[in-house]
C-alpha cells in the first residue's frame, strides 16, 4: 500500500462530534442512478459521519463535505438503515 499511498488508522469515535458518539445505523448513500457511493453512519437520524469514494480516493467527513464533490446530482441517503447493535 505504501508505494500507492498513505495508510490511515483512526478510533471512530474520535471523528464525531463529542455530543453524538453513538452510532445507530448505517446507511447507503446512493446517486442519482441509485449506484450506492458511499456509507453514512447516523445517529438520531442525522448523518454523522459518511464514507465515499470519489476519483478512486476514500474520504470521510460531514454529509455536507461529501455533497461538495462534483457527483453531477446531488447524492441521497438511502431510506434503507441498517440497525447496529
Amino acid at each position: 500500500m505504501a508505494e500507492w499511498g498513505a495508510v490511515e488508522v483512526h478510533q471512530l469515535l474520535d471523528r464525531f462530534p463529542a455530543t453524538e458518539r453513538t452510532i445507530e445505523a448505517t446507511s447507503k448513500i446512493i446517486d442519482a442512478n441509485s449506484t450506492v457511493v458511499g456509507l453514512a453512519l447516523v445517529s438520531g437520524n442525522v448523518p454523522i459521519l459518511c464514507v465515499w469514494n470519489c476519483d478512486d480516493e476514500l474520504y470521510y467527513g460531514s454529509f455536507d463535505a461529501m455533497t461538495e464533490q462534483d457527483w453531477g446530482a446531488r447524492p441521497r441517503i438511502s431510506d434503507a438503515a441498517f440497525a447496529v447493535k
